[in-house]
Formats: structure tokens, sequence, C-alpha cells
């Protein structure tokens, strides 16, 4: 992963391309590949609420993922999921959380 493009959601199952923010320092860009390394699918679950981010995700080659992103509070789970596989949600724990918030400067 070499770049992250961070944008407000402001719909389940669609993408918002107006981004807020732009990650390419290695970093902030870890942080992100972090949260996929780390997540975990659970089942049963569905989530009603619009997401708070869209993520959209560069890799070498030009491949791209687009992600949607339920950011917990501190030290509480997230859940993301995948705009392609909506239908599946993955849960992030809380540390990956943590480090989230202090990437997207939501610590203050």
């Amino acid at each position: 992963m070499e770049r992250v493009i961070v944008a407000e959601s402001k719909l389940r199952e669609r993408f918002n391309s107006e981004p807020v923010l732009d990650f390419s320092d290695s970093e902030q860009v870890r942080v992100f590949a972090e949260m996929l390394r780390s997540s975990e699918e659970i089942e049963g679950i569905e989530i009603e609420v619009a997401p708070d981010f869209d993520l959209m995700l560069h890799y070498k080659g030009g491949e791209q993922e687009c992600y949607q992103l339920w950011l917990g509070q501190p030290n509480r789970p997230s859940a993301i999921t995948k705009l392609e596989r909506t239908d599946v949600i993955w849960k992030l724990p809380e540390h990956t959380t943590n480090r989230l918030i202090d990437v997207l400067g939501l610590n203050t």
C-alpha cells in the first residue's frame, strides 16, 4: 500500500469521492495496512447507521480498494467493510481504533 485517500462518508454502500485527507507518508499508510491485517471477520452483524469514513487504498501497480469505516471511540473496536462486499463486516481491535484516531487527527 502506498497511498490512502479518506473522505467523510455520506451513505452506506456509496463512496464519497471528495477527499478530506490524503496520506502517502509511509508511517501513516502503515496504520491503514495494520487496519487490514488486524481485522477479523464477524458474522451475523448488520450495521444500520452510515459509516464515518470512506477509504480508498492505493497499491503499487495501480490497484485500488475501497472500504467504509465505522470508527469506534478510543479503546473500543471499530468496523470496516469492503465496498464491493458490504455483506461482510470486519471488526478492528481497540489498538487499531486508537491508531486510526491518531492518524486521522481526531484525538484533540
